[in-house]
């Protein structure tokens, strides 16, 4: 599911495929620390609130795309994408409402 551009730079050997991967990766694992700090696992990040509704923002969002999609154009969307976009919107009602629960604040 990678554009175009990324698997012919990976055929090519050009630096974009693993730049990419690499910037991609430090997404996520910035996610993943605002998520442990959220859970008080780890110490507290700095704009932790802003982070963390700003993650679970994004990954409703990313998750609403292709559900909405289907429900308009059903053709147009694989069952990978909707099963992606479900992950997606599961992912960020986890964060959102895991971290108003660790902090006791209401929904």
């Amino acid at each position: 599911m990678a554009p175009v551009s990324v698997i012919e730079s990976a055929k090519a050997g050009t630096l974009l495929a693993p730049l990419g991967t690499i910037v991609v990766s430090a997404i996520f694992i910035i996610f993943g620390c605002y998520a442990l700090s959220g859970a008080t696992l780890i110490r507290r990040l700095p704009l932790l609130s802003f982070g963390i509704y700003a993650i679970a923002s994004v990954c409703i969002i990313r998750g609403i795309l292709p559900i909405q999609l289907w429900i308009r154009h059903p053709d147009k969307v694989t069952s990978t994408v909707l099963i992606v976009g479900i992950v997606w919107l599961l992912v960020g009602l986890c964060y959102l409402f895991g971290y108003k629960a660790i902090n006791g604040k209401r929904v």
